[in-house]
């Protein structure tokens, strides 16, 4: 018994056309950046400036019970601490596109987990 030849060739609803898998894709600012004369925001300095650190789910994929802040908050130089949350008040969700992939879209995300960690 062979089960991989009792699986279907093609899942019903999916297509056969590669697409972008195995096709160079053109990047208009590559020769740019492979030049190093690309602008990072780690190469800006400003007065008065600060550094945020996310803490990432060490799971791929889990529900978000309860989190603990307080601790956080009370470390030296921490200037607030915030949660998914309190941060979906300011950043709305967003659908992740790539202009040189077209109709490849993400689901809607926010900018940090809400009810459950989901990596993308």
């Amino acid at each position: 018994m062979n089960a991989r030849a009792e699986l279907p060739l093609h899942a019903p609803g999916t297509t056969t056309d590669k697409g972008y898998i195995g096709q160079s894709v053109p990047r208009a600012n590559a020769k740019r950046l492979l030049q190093g004369r690309g602008a990072y925001v780690d190469d800006l300095r400003f007065a008065r400036l600060a550094h945020v650190v996310f803490f990432r789910s060490p799971y791929a994929h889990a529900r978000l019970e309860r989190l603990e802040l307080s601790k956080a908050a009370r470390q030296p130089g921490v200037i607030a601490v915030f949660d998914g949350r309190a941060l979906a008040d300011y950043c709305k969700p967003w659908v992740g596109v790539l202009g040189h992939l077209k109709g490849i879209k993400s689901p809607p995300q926010y900018a940090i987990a809400i009810e459950r960690a989901c990596w993308q």
